[in-house]
């Protein structure tokens, strides 16, 4: 009985998001995305030349400060020096793993099977 007060009211809902036009992406033709993201990059234009007249820097210094903000953010933030050594970092890991790994199972053949080695979280 309690399943079909459940199953009714979720047909209700359905029925009201479908009519409302709710939980659909709505679709826009062409013309007004293109006019959309022309407008937006016009305001951060008109943004960016603001900011630089109040800072009194150049337009294209600001602009070089902003990709360069957008491209440390993309990476995580990190300098190249940073990334290379997270890289190696991470190699490292995984070397001792398999070292570690490796171990495990020559102990375990050592003992003839009747140890179970229990790996360390890490």
């Amino acid at each position: 009985m309690l399943d079909g007060c459940w199953c009714v009211a979720y047909v209700r809902a359905s029925k009201l998001i479908k009519r409302k036009g709710l939980g659909m992406a709505r679709r826009y033709d062409a013309e007004i995305r293109v006019r959309s993201v022309r407008m937006v990059r016009e305001l951060e234009r008109a943004a960016r030349v603001q900011v630089a007249r109040d800072l009194d820097v150049s337009e294209r210094t600001l602009a070089n400060w902003v990709v360069r903000d957008r491209g440390s953010v993309r990476s995580g933030g990190l300098n190249p020096g940073e990334r290379a050594e997270l890289v190696r970092l991470r190699r490292e890991r995984d070397q001792l793993v398999s070292d570690r790994d490796a171990l495990a199972r020559a102990l375990t053949l050592c003992a003839g099977g009747a140890l179970t080695v229990r790996a360390s979280a890490g």
